[in-house]
């Protein structure tokens, strides 16, 4: 049983049993808290908090955390029972805002923990990054340089965690790592960066060295040995956890490579799983279509000028590269290029079977007439896929293979086209030399 110190009608403040106070189970707590030693001999000593803890009542007398994790650690630490609480009734929409408008204030804080929260928000809500930042009074900026983080190297960011906080680089540094793909690279170049305490410009200089010395090393080994162009953007573990959503609404904002089915915008419409194995594997052609801003419409003209009258098959998938997976986890990356309804139809009439974009969606607005017009022909439509740079204009073999869930309507999808290898057209190097020099340059 609790102890009610203030008594409100929403919200109040109790000393609540230590035991009955759980964490949110899908809220990662802070991974740095810094020394709890000193924080727990005080808090001994007073045997209180002096700025109480925020949970919300769960049912049956137990709470979930909402923020004040580290008071919360140091108070077990420091033996206490009972700990002062705000409580509060609020739905996970606001249990998060919360925990973000406490930890904002923090005066060192832990950008890729930012991007991992900001990330969990718009996949728990369906909310983009620009209306989290209008709620919280941020910059949109802010939010989106935070998610980008979180595409660096796994190996990079499980370093990044170990760090003492004051050893920790900025936000700066890891966005520049984010210049060089290469994962050993990259791991290589954090090490040199955190060892030798370089600045934003002796790392900056640095990454200019090894991309200008090395390009045409892993260019070359690149066209030599590379068949493979891996296209997807994979789903997270929060992903996942709102499948929920995604399965089931076509307003959720979906930033993984995934399909659009029929059954998501035409009555009676198939499922993924009404379609054969054979539907996903085939010919493809990418076509060039970079756009230089978000207000560009792709248009039947446009793409009937790139073929240049080439035959086009029925059954083809036809995938445009609009450029904007340059964007992707930045500033304006969902104010993005759209298609018109006569390539729509130009594609329906080619007998097409997937459309595959590189935007987050093909069309803005809630009427979804593109969509419609296209899955009820049983175009599919595949969004968010991987850059295409390195193969566009290209005809190649695409496996575009989804989820095979029952009655799935937008379904996640691993994307892996193939392309005939090429031989060198400078002077060769024979193989070995050359996976050498790579070796000694991620050694």
């Amino acid at each position: 049983m609790s102890e009610s110190l203030t008594d409100a009608s929403f919200k109040r403040v109790e000393k609540i049993p230590l035991s009955c106070i759980d964490m949110i189970e899908w809220l990662k707590p802070r991974d740095d808290i810094g020394n709890l030693v000193e924080l727990a001999r005080s808090l001994k000593f007073k045997g209180d908090v002096d700025v109480p803890l925020k949970v919300r009542p769960v049912g049956r007398g137990r709470y979930e955390l909402i923020w004040g994790y580290r008071r919360l650690t140091a108070a077990k630490l420091a033996g206490l029972e009972r700990i002062s609480c705000i409580v509060e009734e609020v739905d996970d929409e606001e249990a998060l805002r919360q925990c973000a408008v406490e930890n904002l204030f923090r005066l060192k804080k832990n950008p890729i923990e930012e991007g991992e929260f900001f990330h969990l928000w718009s996949r728990r809500t369906g909310k983009k990054y620009d209306q989290i930042a209008y709620e919280l009074g941020l910059k949109a900026k802010y939010i989106y340089n935070r998610v980008e983080l979180l595409k660096l190297s796994p190996a990079v960011i499980e370093k990044y965690r170990k760090l003492p906080t004051d050893r920790k680089p900025g936000i700066l540094s890891l966005l520049y790592l984010l210049r060089v793909k290469d994962p050993n690279i990259q791991l290589k170049l954090f090490n040199e960066l955190v060892e030798r305490d370089m600045t934003v410009k002796e790392l900056r200089k640095r990454l200019e060295q090894v991309l200008q010395d090395n390009a045409a090393v892993h260019d070359y080994v690149n066209t030599l040995r590379s068949s493979f162009y891996d296209l997807t953007v994979p789903l997270t573990i929060e992903d996942l956890k709102a499948s929920y959503h995604w399965l089931i609404s076509e307003s959720f904002t979906k930033l993984f490579t995934h399909f659009d089915t029929p059954s998501l915008f035409v009555k009676d419409g198939k499922t993924i799983d009404q379609y054969p194995p054979s539907w996903f594997i085939g010919r493809c052609v990418i076509l060039d279509v970079r756009c230089s801003t978000g207000e560009d419409v792709i248009t039947a003209d446009r793409v009937k000028q790139i073929l240049e009258g080439r035959y086009l098959p029925n059954g083809t998938m036809v995938f445009l590269c609009t450029g904007w997976a340059r964007y992707r986890g930045l500033d304006g990356y969902l104010r993005h290029p759209v298609i018109d309804e006569s390539l729509a139809e130009w594609l329906v009439k080619k007998k097409v079977k997937i459309l595959g974009v590189d935007m987050p969606d093909i069309e803005r607005g809630g009427s979804k007439a593109i969509h419609r017009t296209l899955l009820s022909n049983d175009v599919l439509i595949l969004e968010n896929v991987g850059d295409m740079s390195q193969i566009v204009g290209k005809n190649v073999f695409m496996y575009a293979l989804p989820i095979n869930i029952k009655a799935g309507t937008a379904v996640p999808a691993r994307v892996i086209a193939r392309t005939r290898k090429r031989r060198a057209v400078r002077q060769r190097k024979d193989e070995d030399s050359l996976y050498k020099d790579v070796q000694t340059l991620i050694a």
